[in-house]
């Protein structure tokens, strides 16, 4: 990769943390989806995996270009019986106040019921 590049996408990502710090300051946490859709079947195929799991990026890329602590919730439905995965996003250094904020919401048995 060509130095000029390499600054290019180190600007952009100090400018992508920069940003987000400003929508999501230290004292805050955002609750974001983790997929667009239910996971693939069992039986789906190699493409199908791959577009998921592309689709999947954009849900999960936040936290790992910010450097910030996200922690998936399970969440069934009580109509469908179905599990989904709720995110929650915490600021840069609060791996321990998040894992409060998760023991604090979730119930014993380990997934919250809507």
């Amino acid at each position: 990769m060509p130095a000029g590049d390499l600054l290019d996408d180190e600007g952009a990502w100090h400018a992508y943390t920069e940003a987000l710090g400003q929508v999501l300051p230290s004292d805050t946490v955002a609750v974001l989806p983790v997929m667009k859709d239910l996971p693939p079947l069992r039986t789906a195929s190699p493409a199908q995996l791959q577009e998921f799991r592309l689709s999947a990026l954009g849900f999960t890329t936040p936290a790992s270009l910010a450097g910030r602590p996200e922690l998936v919730i399970p969440v069934r439905t009580v109509a469908s019986g179905k599990w989904v995965g709720v995110g929650i996003l915490g600021p840069d250094g609060g791996d321990a106040e998040l894992m409060r904020l998760a023991a604090g919401i979730c119930p014993p048995e380990g997934a919250l019921a809507v």
